[in-house]
């Protein structure tokens, strides 16, 4: 089994359990949609995802799931409709669904990283900055070998990259996807969406000179 399959039979459990995978799905669907839009594999997608999962919907504390059952309980005698949102939903679970995703954000602001400076010796000295696409590539590629989140707190270890990172800078968006995901992905979007373009466009150039050179050929024979 690997990790992508570890976390998604740990955290899809747990959330099963504290009935609350009906809420984390639509995120879940989300996230993955976000992870495979960057050129992530499916395997490497799905870890990613279930990763953020447990973020968002971190594990209830016994006080937390026991007033969840206490409101299922007592739910019971209720008329057919109150606290019930379209759908059949519980609002109170979603509310505090709603909650439980706000306080998990807040903390992922505070989330301790460490490693990040710890720089590698076989690795060159790093210039400020190279260009955007190659720094946001660069945490593509290696996020999921270097960091390993626990909660509040997040491990970096930049000798697992699959290459040293191309600047201090790359350096700074690897902290922004831990820090800010959302932010990262936006971004990460973006210059995948460039990226494409230009493959598009040079592309259509290769194949008008390929067309430019048929036709002198042909003027030279004739």
């Amino acid at each position: 089994m690997n990790d992508g399959d570890e976390i998604k039979r740990r955290v899809s459990a747990r959330l099963r359990d504290e009935q609350r995978w009906a809420e984390a799905m639509p995120i879940r669907d989300q996230l993955m949609r976000e992870a495979r839009s960057l050129g992530l594999s499916k395997a490497e997608a799905q870890e990613t995802t279930y990763t953020q999962l447990d973020e968002r919907f971190p594990p209830l504390t016994e006080a937390e799931l026991s007033s969840r059952k206490t409101t299922r309980e007592s739910g019971n005698g209720k008329d057919e409709g109150e606290g019930m949102t379209t759908g059949g939903v519980d609002s109170h679970a979603t509310d505090r669904g709603a909650t439980s995703g706000d306080q998990s954000r807040a903390r992922s602001s505070e989330t301790s990283v460490n490693g990040l400076d710890v720089i590698p010796e076989d690795w060159p000295t790093l210039p400020a900055n190279a260009s955007l696409a190659a720094e946001i590539q660069w945490v593509q590629s290696s996020r999921l070998h270097c960091v390993r989140e626990h909660g509040d707190r997040t491990e970096v270890d930049l000798s697992r990259a699959l290459a040293p990172a191309p600047s201090w800078s790359a350096l700074g968006w690897l902290e922004t996807s831990i820090r800010a995901y959302s932010k990262y992905v936006d971004v990460a979007a973006k210059i995948s969406s460039t990226l494409e373009d230009d493959r598009e466009t040079a592309k259509r150039e290769r194949l008008a000179i390929d067309e430019v050179r048929a036709l002198l050929a042909e003027m030279l024979e004739g």
